[in-house]
């Protein structure tokens, strides 16, 4: 199944992320959620091997992308893109480390056309190995802007080291049920499908820079995660839903970024949005009794 849909996605031209745009424009209802996240979010082919026998008729129906001009110019425009290596990876995460540059601060104001939290989750998954090509201009890109950037550019004030974070559980929540309408929130993930929380890098060298601690973020430990994957397991509700269910979700909190916390690809986050999500799935009864 997989053979059939990476020869139909070679015969489209077609991303799995443009995939996934092209359902949700046409049909929504033609996948489950998860998989409509898992192809919006360029998942390696490999994670698709459950929903291939899905995916293979509907991409059947689009059309064979235009055959290459003489000149070897494909009609449509198109960058080159490069194969990621081991080097380029180790380049971003040197600069990341010793700079502790935010990056959500960085792609509003070097990457206004990119949609909020796609830089972080683009470099997360170079990384961490999960994107295997990016457009050689992109890269160039992304590289010369880390090369270029100033702490500076990013002032923060000068504040004493605050004490570890505190996560509110559900109990030290004062907003009702019925103010947030979370109540309305209906499972729509099967319990037998829900993914199991995935192995992550180790932890203990993993530390937070002052400026980081200073603008809200935190480090999601081992603890935190399991927290998280545990309300989604409970609930049955996925992460789109609750974000597009609440009429409080924050607006810079992206799916995107939510999902690289629960895929173990990015390992801190503001304080401020994991506090709401851990509110709002907080707030959920569980499965079964709604």
């Amino acid at each position: 199944m997989l053979a059939e849909l990476k020869a139909e996605l070679e015969r489209t031209r077609l991303t799995l992320r443009k995939l996934g745009l092209h359902i949700a424009e046409t049909d929504r209802s033609a996948v489950e959620p998860e998989t409509l996240s898992l192809l919006l979010s360029e998942c390696p082919l490999h994670a698709l091997h459950d929903q291939a026998s899905n995916l293979l008729p509907i991409i059947r129906r689009v059309e064979t992308a235009p055959e290459r001009l003489d000149s070897g110019r494909t009609r449509y425009r198109s960058g080159k893109r490069l194969a990621v290596t081991p080097a380029m990876r180790a380049l971003l995460k040197t600069k990341l480390q010793n700079q502790q540059l935010p990056l959500s601060a960085i792609g509003r104001s070097h990457f206004p056309e990119f949609p909020q939290g796609r830089l972080n989750t683009l470099i997360s998954r170079l990384i961490y190995g999960q994107q295997k090509t990016l457009k050689e201009d992109e890269w160039l890109r992304i590289k010369t802007v880390l090369d270029s950037v100033s702490e500076n550019e990013f002032p923060t004030k000068p504040t004493p080291k605050p004490a570890i974070p505190h996560i509110p559980k559900k109990q030290d929540t004062a907003t009702t049920l019925s103010e947030r309408r979370y109540q309305d929130l209906r499972p729509d993930l099967d319990s037998e499908t829900i993914p199991s929380p995935k192995s992550r890098p180790a932890l203990a060298n993993y530390k937070l820079s002052d400026r980081m601690i200073n603008m809200g973020y935190i480090i999601i430990d081992d603890e935190l995660y399991d927290r998280l994957h545990a309300h989604r397991r409970r609930s049955g509700v996925s992460i789109r839903r609750l974000l597009k269910s609440s009429a409080d979700a924050p607006n810079d909190l992206p799916v995107t970024t939510v999902q690289a916390w629960f895929n173990g690809s990015t390992l801190s986050a503001e304080r401020r949005l994991v506090n709401w999500v851990l509110d709002a799935y907080g707030n959920l009864p569980d499965r079964g009794t709604r």
